[in-house]
C-alpha cells in the first residue's frame, strides 16, 4: 500500500472504506494464500464480547465478507472505532488488540506468527510507516476518549518486544506534539 492510497482510505467512512475494499479487491477466496484476511461487514453492529472472545451471530458468518490486507484489516476497525459513541468506544476497543498484537509482533521480528497467515504480514512487510500512520490515528482517538498518553502508548504497543515497543512509544510520543487532521 503506498501513502497515497493510505490517504484516500483514511478519509472514508466505515461504509465506503467496505465498498472502496470490495471493489478493489473483489469476491473473497482463499485469501490467506493472497496475503489478506477476511473481514465481516457487520462486525460494526453485531460484534459481541463475550468474556475475552469476539463472536458475529452464527447465521451471519458466511455472509458479507470482504477481503482486505491486514493494515487495511486495521484499518477498518479504526473506521468502526471512529463511529462508536464515547460510551461504546472502550467496549469496543478490545477486539482491535489481537489485530495490533499480531501486527507488531511481526514488525517486530517475532516467529509467533502462524504460518497459515505468514503470506498476510509478508504482503505488508515493506507498510510499517503505512501501519505508524493508522495507529498514529488510533493513539489519536484514543486520547479523545479520555485514554492517558501513556496507558495509549502501553496499550497500542501490546505483545511486541521491547525494541519494537519502544520505536512505537517514540514514534507515538514524537507525533502527539502535532495534532492530526482530516483522518478522525
Amino acid at each position: 500500500m503506498n501513502n497515497l492510497e493510505l490517504r484516500k482510505q483514511t478519509v472514508l467512512r466505515y461504509g465506503e472504506l467496505c465498498i472502496y475494499l470490495h471493489q478493489k479487491y473483489g469476491t473473497p477466496n482463499s485469501t490467506t494464500e493472497q496475503g489478506l484476511v477476511r473481514h465481516h461487514e457487520d462486525e460494526n453492529n453485531t460484534l459481541r464480547y463475550l468474556g475475552g472472545i469476539f463472536s458475529l451471530p452464527q447465521k451471519r458468518k458466511g455472509e458479507k465478507l470482504l477481503q482486505c490486507d491486514v493494515i487495511e484489516h486495521f484499518l477498518l476497525h479504526l473506521k468502526i472505532l471512529q463511529e462508536k459513541s464515547a460510551v461504546d468506544f472502550f467496549d469496543y476497543l478490545p477486539t482491535v488488540f489481537p489485530i495490533l498484537k499480531e501486527i507488531n509482533d511481526f514488525f517486530g521480528g517475532s516467529m509467533c506468527i502462524l504460518p497459515r497467515k505468514l503470506p498476510c504480514f509478508l504482503l505488508v512487510k515493506e507498510d510499517f510507516e503505512s501501519y505508524l500512520s493508522v495507529l498514529l490515528d488510533l493513539f489519536h482517538l484514543c486520547l479523545q476518549n479520555g485514554s492517558s498518553i501513556e496507558d495509549t502508548c502501553r496499550a497500542l504497543s501490546l505483545g511486541t518486544d521491547v525494541e519494537i515497543a519502544e520505536k512505537i512509544y517514540r514514534d507515538l510520543s514524537f507525533y502527539t506534539q502535532t495534532p492530526r487532521t482530516g483522518t478522525t
